[in-house]
């Protein structure tokens, strides 16, 4: 498409003038793609990282190899772009903080740095460096761009290929590139079953603005505003007004902005993993969390199987733990070991003594993405008792330290 070239482009120029470019969009919205445009611009001087490459085991090597790649680039032409895809999953990493060190000698601090571009891509709600580590100032300089919206003339060969009018196929997909593909290269039943498929992650990437800048869009015509830009690839834009995207389930979006707590376990679990979204390090604090091993088990593998890698931290209490008999713990370890084949660490540990008055709320804690969530009881969560009217709602201030506190002082339950 040649509106995605032009962006391209325009990246590729930045980057060849040394800018530091944080490319922010949802997943599944085409980013990769742009990526490999620019990279392809830039040509050889450019090093293009897969940020879903770098791993505990060779992270070290990873950081060494791009280094070297940065100083022969430098020495054959003169200058240098590096290029890093998912670089949100680095910085939420355990070794977050050594790739950041790296970057701030090569890209920010460096000799050589005014000649060497940087274009890391991300998720909406990634960190774009380590907090509380020293690294790379990468929010101070860092130009920020989001996904293009396209004009009707921008998908004119698309919409032909589709066999429809340009109006047609950006009411329906919207300005993102990855759903019209979909629908083009496949067909109209393979791009709605993508936006399904990718809406419980596309809510969950969303900040608490973004969240309010779609409410009203999902709802109907609203007028543009300059938060839109961040959220294109959900919207239809219409002159001076955005609405949702056709082919993107209004009710799902509705239900996720605020709404009962859906009564079904899969709708239940869908919602959980939407608010756990691309947080590293969840926390599910609920003083009855195991009273109904067998659920909980169950719901477990349903939430892992929705979710991104991540390490959810279960917390609890006493309460329901002396039941436990030895079929429920076989219950529960069976359910952690399939969340793990499916990328989901789960430790589950109960406070202590001396921290369980503290814990009377029963949130969903997201301390990287810095947002948290009032939760019905367990019981409504794991579909046992009928919901009603019970929902979720942010919580405002939530107190890291006490919970993450208590994380600390609460002892592993033996499974």
């Amino acid at each position: 498409m040649e509106a995605l070239d032009q962006f391209a482009e325009s990246l590729a120029i930045d980057l060849l003038d040394a800018r530091v470019i944080a490319l922010q969009g949802l997943p599944r919205s085409g980013r990769s793609g742009v990526l490999r445009r620019v990279h392809d611009a830039c040509g050889d001087s450019a090093v293009l990282l897969q940020g879903r490459s770098v791993t505990e085991s060779n992270h070290r090597q990873m950081v060494q190899r791009v280094e070297a790649q940065l100083r022969q680039r430098m020495a054959d032409f003169g200058a240098a772009q590096l290029i890093v895809d998912d670089f949100g999953l680095v910085m939420r990493s355990s070794f977050g903080h050594v790739f950041q060190g790296a970057l701030r000698a090569s890209v920010v601090d460096g000799d050589e740095a005014p000649s060497i571009g940087c274009l890391v891509a991300t998720c909406l709600s990634d960190p774009v460096q380590v907090r509380g580590k020293r690294g790379s100032p990468l929010l101070a300089v860092a130009h920020y761009r989001f996904m293009p919206w396209y004009s009707e003339s921008d998908v004119a060969v698309a919409a032909q290929q589709a066999g429809m009018s340009p109006h047609e196929l950006l009411r329906l997909c919207g300005s993102n590139i990855a759903l019209i593909d979909r629908l083009i290269i496949g067909s109209f039943a393979e791009a709605e079953t993508f936006a399904a498929t990718s809406v419980d992650r596309w809510m969950a990437d969303l900040t608490p603005g973004d969240l309010a800048d779609i409410d009203s869009a999902a709802r109907g015509s609203a007028p543009y505003s300059s938060g839109h830009d961040r959220i294109a690839p959900l919207l239809f834009k219409d002159q001076a007004s955005v609405q949702l995207a056709g082919l993107i389930p209004q009710s799902r979006v509705i239900n996720a902005l605020l709404g009962a707590w859906p009564s079904s376990l899969v709708g239940s679990a869908s919602r959980f993993a939407s608010r756990v979204g691309y947080e590293p390090t969840p926390m599910w604090v609920d003083r009855y969390l195991v009273l109904h091993p067998a659920a909980l088990a169950d719901f477990l593998k349903r939430v892992a199987a929705a979710c991104p890698p991540t390490a959810l931290r279960l917390l609890t209490t006493r309460a329901g733990t002396a039941q436990l008999s030895s079929a429920d713990r076989a219950s529960l370890s069976t359910a952690i070991a399939d969340a793990s084949n499916a990328g989901m660490a789960i430790a589950i540990r109960v406070a202590d003594s001396r921290d369980v008055s503290a814990l009377h709320a029963r949130q969903l804690l997201l301390p990287v993405v810095g947002r948290a969530y009032q939760l019905p009881p367990e019981d409504r969560v794991l579909g046992l008792v009928p919901v009603g009217n019970e929902s979720d709602s942010v919580v405002i201030n939530p107190d890291w330290a006490i919970s993450e506190g208590s994380w600390q002082r609460a002892t592993p339950l033996a499974l």
